[in-house]
C-alpha cells in the first residue's frame, strides 16, 4: 500500500523535523483483554469522544502536516465501524496508517477490510516469544492468533510488525530474545517499547531500563539490519534515521486518548486539553514552551530519564490521571 501512495510521499517530502508528523489515536477504550502492563487502564471506563470532534481535530492535524497515524486502543477493531469512520477522515490516500492490535479478532477477513480502507500496516502485541508466557498475560491461545495474524497480514501485502515491551527485568531474558527470533523468522519488524511507569505500573521505578540496557537495545538495532521492505528490523520511537536519538513527544509526535484528551505522547498522561474545546496547534504551542519537549532529550522521558521521573512521576503516583500539563510543567499559554 505505502509504495503506491504518491500523495503521501509528497506530504512526507514537504515535512520538516520541527513539524508535527505523527498522531497516536486511541480509537476506543474497549478491550477484550486485561494486560498487567496496560498503560491505558486508568481510562478504561471513560466514554469515547464523539466522531464529530474527531473529524474537526483530524482536519486540523492534516492542515498542520500530519501524515502518519497510529490507531490503537483498547482494541481498535472491536469498534470496527468507528475505526472505519476514523480512517476515512484522516485522508488515507495521503497518510501512512498503522493499526495496533492484540491479534485475537484479526482474522483474514478483517485484514482484507483494513487493506481496502488503505491501511498500510498492522502491528501486533507480543509479550513473550514463548506461547505460555504470552498467553498468561493475555488469553489462552492468543500467541498462536498473533503469529497467524502476522502471516496473514504480510500475505495480504501489508506491512506487519510485532510490538513488545521490555523492562529492566525482561530485557536479558530468553522471552525477549525469542521475540527477536520470531521477528527474524517472519521477516517483520520488532517494535520495542520500554517499560513505562504509568497505568498499572504507575510510579514503579525499577521496571525502567538502565543506560547500559538502553545501549544494548541500540546495539541490537544497529546489528539486526534491514528487512526486505526497506525497514529496519528493530524499531524504537527514540531512534532517528539521521543518527541523533531523541524523545519525539510533543515535537513531531502527539497523542489523543479515546475520550479526546491531547497528550504529549500516549504514555505521557498529562492533558493539554480536550479536542472538544482545544486546538491541536494551541496545545502543541503551549507544550513547546517547556524544556522537556524540545526534541533534545536523547532518551525516553518516562522510561529512562531519572530527573523527569523524580520530578513528575514519583510525586504524583496517587493522583488521578490525566494530570494538568499546564500546571505540572508551568506552560506558557
Amino acid at each position: 500500500m505505502f509504495q503506491d501512495k504518491y500523495l503521501l510521499h509528497e506530504r512526507q517530502a514537504h515535512n520538516s523535523p520541527e513539524k508535527l508528523r505523527t498522531i497516536a489515536l486511541d480509537v476506543t477504550n474497549r478491550c477484550n483483554m486485561s494486560c498487567s502492563h496496560c498503560y491505558a487502564s486508568v481510562f478504561k471506563h471513560q466514554p469515547d469522544v464523539d466522531l464529530d470532534f474527531l473529524r474537526r481535530f483530524t482536519q486540523e492535524a492534516y492542515e498542520l502536516g500530519v501524515f502518519h497515524y497510529v490507531l490503537q486502543g483498547g482494541e481498535a477493531i472491536l469498534e470496527f465501524d468507528r475505526l472505519k469512520s476514523i480512517i476515512e477522515m484522516i485522508h488515507p490516500k495521503e497518510t501512512y496508517i498503522n493499526v495496533v492490535s492484540n491479534g485475537w479478532a484479526m482474522d483474514r477477513a478483517a485484514i482484507r477490510e483494513l487493506k481496502a480502507l488503505d491501511v498500510d500496516k498492522v502491528s501486533y502485541s507480543l509479550d513473550s516469544g514463548f506461547a505460555e508466557e504470552h498467553d498468561s498475560n493475555r488469553m489462552l491461545g492468543s500467541f498462536e492468533r498473533v503469529i497467524e495474524a502476522v502471516k496473514n497480514t504480510t500475505a495480504e501485502g501489508l506491512h506487519s510488525a510485532v510490538s513488545t515491551v521490555v523492562s529492566h527485568k525482561t530485557i536479558e531474558q530468553e522471552s525477549f530474545k525469542k521475540v527477536l527470533e520470531i521477528g527474524k523468522e517472519l521477516q517483520v519488524r520488532v517494535e520495542v517499547q520500554v517499560a513505562m511507569p504509568v497505568g498499572r505500573w504507575d510510579g514503579i521505578r525499577d521496571i525502567r531500563i538502565t543506560p547500559n540496557e538502553a545501549a544494548h537495545l541500540k546495539e541490537i538495532f544497529e546489528t539486526r539490519g534491514m528487512l526486505p521492505n526497506g525497514q529496519r528490523h528493530i524499531g524504537r520511537d527514540v531512534y532517528d534515521c539521521n543518527g541523533t536519538d531523541y524523545c519525539p513527544a510533543g515535537q513531531n509526535f502527539m497523542a489523543v486518548s479515546a475520550c479526546g484528551e491531547i497528550f504529549p505522547c500516549n504514555f505521557c498522561q498529562y492533558t493539554l486539553g480536550n479536542i472538544k474545546d482545544t486546538s491541536l496547534a494551541d496545545a502543541r504551542a503551549a507544550l513547546l514552551t517547556s524544556k522537556w519537549f524540545q526534541g533534545t532529550h536523547p532518551c525516553c522521558l518516562l522510561g529512562e530519564d531519572d530527573e523527569f521521573f523524580d520530578k513528575y512521576v514519583a510525586p504524583n503516583v496517587e493522583r488521578e490521571k490525566p494530570l494538568d500539563a499546564y500546571k505540572l510543567f508551568d506552560l506558557k499559554v
